[in-house]
């Protein structure tokens, strides 16, 4: 009489349970269908404030990964990686944004290690990628509207104290990955454990990926460490773009040409093979050949000017 019972309660609890998964499970396809898919659209538009929305899409990328049958079909069949290239590694959203969402997902281990599990093995490289975006475009106050957005800026007033400091949680963050932990580790160079300055980070980060593909010895590490450091800096011309437009921005230009000449002088051994010239040759003719540079009967834009000199 004792098993029959106890049989009958383990019926009951696997019953219960079963009901409440179903109950979940309806309420997560609801959430999905209703709101994910408002948030969807709102990626690009300021009518959801930047920080909800990026709460509201790291919350989406928990459940995709505790639930992912319960995701709709265009997110499947890797429901949390296509979330994230929505809302974390697409280049087109808010830089606000980015940075936002990116801190809540490397603050969550759990997420990090299924993102391992599930083969995605370029999560790293693409937050990397997305990191350096946002700190290049932290002068960028509407990345669509590159013509009307820029007035000339004292360094420090040009953005918000909010972005600066959800940079330097971001940058802290993403110090912590294994894969910039490695770089640091070849290149023999003292390793910032809590980096406080997002774009000093980023500045020791360029200077120990050319030492580390410095100190490779193999051709075929070689070659793959071209590859990825390309995949690091990913459409990079376009990020720094809307700061040569009509309307100048004096910190956006020193950020950019400071970046981009401690780059091109830290990889100047990645930028002499074939897979990389062609970014070289791309960056010389954007950076240090513009039209206005050509045209003698013009003069350069006085912020500009001063970029270059710098």
């Amino acid at each position: 009489c004792q098993e029959l019972q106890k049989e009958s309660v383990d019926l009951l609890v696997q019953s219960s349970l079963s009901a409440k998964e179903c109950h979940l499970a309806a309420a997560a396809r609801a959430l999905w269908r209703h709101f994910f898919s408002f948030l969807k659209s709102q990626r690009m538009s300021q009518i959801v404030p930047l920080s909800e929305l990026a709460d509201a899409a790291a919350d989406f990328t928990l459940l995709a990964k505790d639930m992912p049958s319960t995701a709709p079909s265009d997110l499947q069949p890797q429901p949390v990686i296509s979330v994230m290239q929505l809302f974390g590694w697409d280049d087109i959203i808010w830089p606000q944004v980015v940075a936002r969402y990116l801190s809540h997902c490397l603050q969550n281990s759990m997420l990090c290690e299924a993102l391992s599990h599930i083969g995605c093995v370029s999560f790293q490289a693409l937050t990397i990628k997305s990191w350096i975006r946002c700190i290049l475009q932290m002068y960028i106050n509407n990345p669509y509207v590159p013509d009307d957005l820029f007035i000339d800026t004292n360094p420090g007033q040009a953005f918000e104290k909010k972005y600066l400091e959800q940079l330097a949680e971001l940058t802290r963050l993403l110090f912590k990955l294994s894969e910039v932990k490695n770089i640091f580790s070849t290149a023999q160079i003292e390793y910032l454990s809590s980096p406080e300055d997002p774009t000093k980070a980023l500045v020791l980060f360029f200077e120990a990926v050319g030492i580390t593909y410095g100190n490779l010895q193999k051709l075929s590490d070689k070659s793959a460490m071209v590859t990825k450091s390309l995949e690091y800096l990913g459409e990079i011309l376009k990020y720094i773009k809307p700061y040569l437009g009509k309307k100048i921005s004096s910190a956006g230009l020193q950020l950019t040409y400071r970046m981009m000449g401690i780059l091109v002088k830290s990889w100047a051994q990645i930028f002499a093979t074939s897979k990389a010239q062609k970014l070289l040759f791309r960056i010389i003719d954007c950076l240090l050949l513009p039209h206005t540079v050509l045209q003698q009967e013009k003069e350069l834009p006085a912020p500009m000017l001063t970029a270059i000199q710098k």
